[in-house]
């Protein structure tokens, strides 16, 4: 058998190990926290900043939104 291929057996072994140590164990309830963390984090958020519009619109004297005159924010 020629040098270069047991080099080459060689590295796709190691290239193997490589790959086995990086690929990792996924931990569903973990990512499931994290998301439902991050959903969380963002809902909150999305109900101060609608809080603190509706303190500016009860202090200015204007009336409260319907859905039919809401403008939509992008």
């Amino acid at each position: 058998m020629p040098p270069h291929k047991i080099a080459r057996v060689g590295r796709l072994d190691a290239l193997q190990v490589v790959r086995s140590l990086l690929m990792r164990k996924p931990n569903y309830r973990f990512e499931r926290a994290e998301r439902d963390r991050a959903k969380k984090a963002r809902n909150d958020k999305k109900l101060q900043r609608q809080q603190e519009r509706a303190a500016t619109r009860a202090d200015d004297g204007a009336p409260e939104p319907t859905a039919e005159n809401e403008s939509r924010e992008t």
